[in-house]
């Protein structure tokens, strides 16, 4: 059993194929904010296509679509700068007078069908105005990130399930009055091991080889 990973060392679409007794690979894509299905930069404006706003406290901008917040003007900076793999996502693109305060629930999606789900691992780094708190299939993950200017770690090694698996980023819109708010999460692609749900490849003396974690790096 082998992981190939397809596209360039540094990318926003963090694609992972395993080979478990088949030879044709099973493609999982996890991606970052703000690009298109092959890891290209959107345009500013454009709503994103990994990740939809479920909940809003602005009911002038209730969702779904989280949209691509303006990159050439406030508060990029004193947000972390976008590209070159990912950009700044938000209730709407203009930033420079925000929404109003409250919780920001943002939501991507993966499958994990056909792999052993006590095998994942999942790793990367976001940033969020104000702060940020994830859950993983409507569980909280130990991971709570405050700050726009520079990005929290996360990893995750538990708590996913067999098929869909749902990973939530619930932003906090701190203060009395509309401010900015937004969410960045950068990913890269990494060599790493997999396996599958199909039988494990054996040894010589037939013992079965042990299972490796499957992860997907998201920077």
């Amino acid at each position: 059993m082998r992981v190939q990973l397809s596209g360039a060392n540094y990318l926003s679409l963090a694609e992972v194929q395993v080979f478990g007794t088949a030879s044709t690979p099973a493609p999982i894509p996890v991606f970052g904010t703000g690009v298109d299905g092959a890891g290209n930069l959107l345009a500013d404006g454009t709503a994103d296509g990994h990740y939809s706003l479920v909940a809003s406290a602005d009911a002038g901008f209730p969702g779904p679509s989280a949209l691509v917040i303006n990159s050439t003007a406030f508060p990029i900076p004193p947000w972390v700068a976008d590209g070159p793999k990912s950009k700044w996502i938000g209730p709407q693109r203009d930033q420079s007078s925000g929404n109003a305060p409250g919780n920001y629930t943002y939501r991507t999606q993966f499958s994990l069908a056909g792999f052993d789900p006590t095998t994942a691992i999942l790793t990367g780094q976001f940033a969020a105005d104000d702060g940020a708190t994830m859950r993983l299939n409507g569980a909280q993950v130990a991971v709570t990130g405050s700050g726009f200017s520079a990005f929290t770690p996360f990893t995750i090694s538990s708590g996913f399930v067999a098929g869909t698996n749902t990973l939530d980023f619930v932003v906090l819109n701190g203060g009395s009055s509309p401010n900015p708010t937004g969410l960045r999460v950068d990913s890269r692609a990494r060599r790493t091991a997999g396996t599958s749900t199909t039988p494990a490849a054996t040894t010589s003396s037939s013992r079965p080889m042990p299972p490796a974690r499957r992860s997907w790096t998201m920077r």
